[in-house]
């Protein structure tokens, strides 16, 4: 889960020095942020995740959302 957090990050962040425009921007922060994004993907594999696991991949999660 870890890889699939950090490729999302480099993947959110390569779109991100692409976008030049306001409507581009919105429309990435909606892919990522949305509520059929990878993020909220990640959010409900956390039920998944071994229970000793789930705060550090939640702070993980978490930590991408604000970025």
């Amino acid at each position: 889960m870890k890889k699939r957090i950090q490729d999302l990050k480099q993947s959110f962040l390569c779109e991100l020095k692409t976008a030049q425009k306001t409507k581009e921007l919105e429309e990435l922060r909606v892919k990522y942020l949305g509520k059929k994004s990878p993020i909220q993907a990640l959010m409900q594999d956390l039920r998944s995740c071994a229970p000793e696991e789930r705060p550090e991949m939640g702070k993980l999660i978490n930590t991408l959302k604000q970025e």
